[in-house]
């Protein structure tokens, strides 16, 4: 499992412990209104389906401050060999 840590910041996979502050952060519609994919209202299935996504994938991270979810962040490869950087 990939974990990244930084002086201030850890970037690394979410887990279930995190979905109530995922859901409380990307509820806030001026969060969800900036990303290209994402529902509002954020619900718990929503959260569910991300939290099963994330295992799929080597380079879907969250972003850790002090041990507290604040964001994230993704590659996603797309059909033409480039791949897609989302972050939140």
């Amino acid at each position: 499992m990939i974990e990244i840590k930084t002086q201030r910041l850890t970037l690394k996979k979410l887990g279930v412990v995190d979905k109530e502050r995922l859901i409380d952060l990307i509820g806030d519609l001026r969060v969800s209104e900036t990303l290209s994919n994402v529902p509002h209202p954020y619900t718990d299935e929503d959260a569910e389906y991300w939290l099963n996504s994330v295992t799929s994938s080597e380079f879907k991270l969250s972003i850790f401050l002090n041990g507290i979810l604040i964001g994230g962040i993704g590659l996603t490869p797309q059909d033409d060999d480039y791949w897609e950087l989302g972050y939140w």
